[in-house]
């Protein structure tokens, strides 16, 4: 039958407002809930979480940012130092390649040159025996392929000769020697080559000694009269072939040496594929080609 109030109750709660500006009102009332008029207002203002605000997202931004840029800097710095640190290094490399092949050529060349040219003069002397001067004659011919074997080291070793155009004229030189020492026509087709493109001393030197054992095993095995090569470089892709017009061999048969494994293993080496198409009578071609990268 009766209900008791409170009348000295000080403090409301609410946890759910949610954040904005709210107008907290009162007003007073008798016993009975009767309102006597009399109010009274409080402004009430709920922030944001600090988290939520603008001004914490966009300091996040900034300082995420400035992160990102310092990172950025930081790690091109680093790629910078490393490059340049390898450029020094692959300078230093080459003037040694250099200084080697120039002493090569300057020192053992001179002095294997002499070697042939005193036996060669003593193979001419009568005084010597017959076969003191058979002996000679044969030093002399080891000198000479020692000069030609120092010259193929001095090519491979100077940094200089690390681009296209110098390789193929040295195949090309190399092939017409060889043709001549074997008494065989040769006929070269080469494409105009761009010195922009370098490629390694490595590379030279594997293309060069397996296009060597290709013109090799033509004057030893083919019986031909005529060989033919071709150099070409098509979409960063080089190819080269050489072609015989001799006996051939049965392609399901394997001949003997290591003449063909060689080849193939030197290209498979550098990245590249050796093939060889032959038939009984109708000659031999053997095919190089090899990927170049772009130069950095």
């Amino acid at each position: 039958m009766y209900s008791w109030g409170r009348g000295d109750r000080r403090v409301a709660h609410d946890d759910s407002l949610p954040p904005g500006k709210f107008q907290f009102r009162v007003a007073e009332a008798t016993a009975l809930g009767v309102p006597t008029g009399a109010e009274a207002a409080l402004t009430v203002i709920v922030p944001l979480p600090f988290w939520k605000q603008v001004w914490f997202w966009a300091m996040t931004f900034f300082l995420a940012t400035a992160l990102l840029i310092v990172l950025a800097r930081s790690i091109i710095r680093h790629r910078m130092r490393a490059e340049i640190l390898r450029l020094e290094n692959q300078r230093a490399l080459e003037q040694e390649r250099l200084r080697i092949a120039h002493d090569i050529h300057d020192d053992l060349g001179a002095r294997v040159t002499q070697i042939s040219l005193l036996s060669a003069l003593a193979h001419d002397d009568p005084a010597f025996p017959e076969k003191a001067r058979s002996s000679f004659d044969q030093i002399s011919r080891m000198s000479r392929d020692l000069v030609s074997a120092l010259y193929e080291t001095v090519w491979a070793v100077n940094p200089e000769n690390d681009n296209l155009d110098a390789l193929g004229n040295y195949l090309c030189q190399m092939v017409n020697q060889l043709c001549e020492q074997g008494q065989l026509r040769c006929r070269l087709h080469v494409r105009e080559l761009p010195t922009e493109i370098k490629i390694s001393s490595q590379t030279r030197h594997n293309i060069s000694m397996a296009v060597k054992e290709a013109v090799h095993n033509i004057i030893k095995h083919a019986r031909a009269s005529e060989v033919t090569v071709r150099i070409d470089l098509n979409e960063s892709v080089l190819t080269v072939s050489v072609q015989d017009d001799g006996c051939g061999f049965q392609p399901g048969r394997n001949p003997s040496g290591n003449g063909l494994p060689n080849m193939r293993r030197r290209l498979e080496n550098i990245g590249g594929s050796c093939s060889i198409e032959t038939e009984p009578g109708h000659g031999t071609t053997v095919l190089m080609r090899l990927a170049l990268k772009p130069s950095a």
